[in-house]
């Protein structure tokens, strides 16, 4: 059911993608109905992101389950859901990163506040997949654990670490305990911990495929983020540089009007000098008009003159 509801929202994420790419090629530039299917999708995310929480946490129980499971029937029961719920988790997180990785590539580079939130909700997943890397480095030591064990029971000797990694990586050396234990001795319970022994190592290598994956997911979500940074480095780079322009431009305007009034009051005070000059020269021009029609002395260029003003 959870693997048909990622098929649906990987699906509906495509659906999405053609339609969007189909009104903008129409000339579709509706912002309203661009802002709601941003957040609608990233409401989509968000809630897959929780499916895949909710995963993370039904695995931690499982395996806590397994380690003190005792029935071979119930341990492989409790073996098969791990390993289903990881490929349900690998699937989801799948998902969820292609539709990441759509709307960074549909978001526009310069809208500072959609490629935030695209990064917000990258960074969240890339959170959750390196949870699984806790998860995965737990389970590999218990594994190691699990195996030492199993072959101290069988031989009574602590296996070296070379012992253990073999074992791990390839099962070689479960033949040979297997032919000389419970064949030779005929012991079923020597018999019954080696089978049990190599249905942990084959339920732990299935598992271990899963998280390697998880982890390459978690990598490449590392590298997006990391370039979601860039690009709002950039822009908010570009934001202070427009700040910067504005307030340059700003203060030459202010300059320039400061510079426009002192010029005017130049040429105020240089036209109420020439007026003062015009008003002296005509002024000086009756005088001596007067003063040559009336003659010459002092008395009477200071009686005029007087008169005049």
């Amino acid at each position: 059911m959870n693997d048909l509801m990622t098929d649906s929202f990987v699906g509906a994420a495509n659906q999405k993608n053609q339609d969007l790419e189909s009104g903008s090629s129409n000339g579709s530039t509706d912002p309203g109905a661009s802002i709601h299917l941003f957040f609608s999708e990233a409401e989509a995310v968000k809630q897959e992101m929780i499916s895949i929480e909710g995963l993370l946490a039904q695995l931690n129980r499982e395996n806590e389950a397994r380690k003190s499971e005792l029935s071979r029937e119930a341990l492989r029961s409790l073996s098969a859901r791990i390993n289903d719920d990881m490929v349900k988790t690998v699937r989801k997180a799948r998902g969820v990163r292609a539709r990441l990785e759509s709307m960074d590539r549909r978001v526009d580079p310069k809208d500072l506040a959609r490629v935030s939130f695209v990064r917000g909700l990258s960074t969240k997943l890339r959170e959750i997949l390196g949870e699984f890397q806790g998860l995965r480095q737990r389970m590999v030591e218990e594994n190691r654990e699990a195996v030492a064990r199993c072959y101290f029971t069988l031989t009574g000797e602590k296996p070296s670490e070379e012992v253990i990694e073999g074992i791990i990586s390839s099962g070689s050396h479960t033949p040979e305990l297997l032919v000389k234990k419970a064949i030779a001795g005929g012991d079923q319970a020597i018999a019954s911990v080696v089978e049990d022994m190599e249905d942990r190592q084959e339920s732990a290598r299935e598992v271990e495929r899963s998280l390697l994956e998880l982890q390459q997911l978690f990598l490449d979500m590392s590298v997006l983020v990391e370039a979601q940074g860039k690009q709002i480095e950039k822009i908010e780079q570009q934001v202070d540089s427009a700040g910067q322009d504005v307030n340059a431009a700003k203060l030459a305007l202010e300059e320039a009007k400061v510079h426009q009034t002192s010029t005017r009051r130049t040429w105020l005070w240089i036209l109420l000098v020439v007026l003062v000059l015009i008003v002296l020269a005509v002024v000086a021009g009756i005088v001596w008009y007067n003063l040559s029609n009336k003659g010459s002395g002092l008395q009477s260029a200071v009686g005029f003159i007087l008169e005049f003003f």
